[in-house]
């Protein structure tokens, strides 16, 4: 797991305190104590680190007991870390693109109108008339004057 938050630095801005890459804890650089972040209080676990030829190993014996495998398993969790978020990624865009396409969808059926060819005089009209005196049935009292 790669420590540097910037190109070649693990240090904050004051150069007194270690900050993950990873997830963005801060750790004390003299005892790795946890200082904030998502690590919780849980501090880096100290290795003893030598170089060789340009080439770095630790002394820890969980890592050197497994015979170089834990290269490989840390590798395959990465890779499938990373898969998974690529997966994750693509489907919300999809959702998305979808959401976008049904808002747009619906502005543009509000937008339109969907009457094209109807003849405004041939529809149902409301209408208010003017009575003067009394309706009743089966009488014809038409005055003309």
């Amino acid at each position: 797991m790669e420590l540097d938050w910037r190109e070649g630095e693990v240090f904050d801005f004051e150069g007194r305190d270690l900050i993950c890459s990873t997830h963005g804890a801060t750790y004390a650089a003299d005892s790795g104590k946890c200082l904030g972040g998502p690590c919780s209080g849980t501090p880096l676990v100290a290795l003893q680190v030598e170089e060789r030829t340009a080439r770095c190993s630790s002394k820890e014996s969980t890592m050197a007991d497994n015979d170089g495998q834990w290269e490989r398993g840390l590798i395959e969790k990465l890779a499938t870390a990373a898969l998974k978020e690529q997966r994750r990624a693509r489907l919300w865009g999809i959702f998305w693109k979808l959401l976008t396409f049904a808002y747009i969808t619906v502005v543009i059926v509000m937008a339109v109108d969907w009457k094209d060819g109807v003849d405004s005089k041939g529809g149902k009209h409301t209408a208010l008339v003017e009575v003067n005196g009394v309706i009743a049935p089966g009488r014809n009292r038409a005055r003309t004057r």
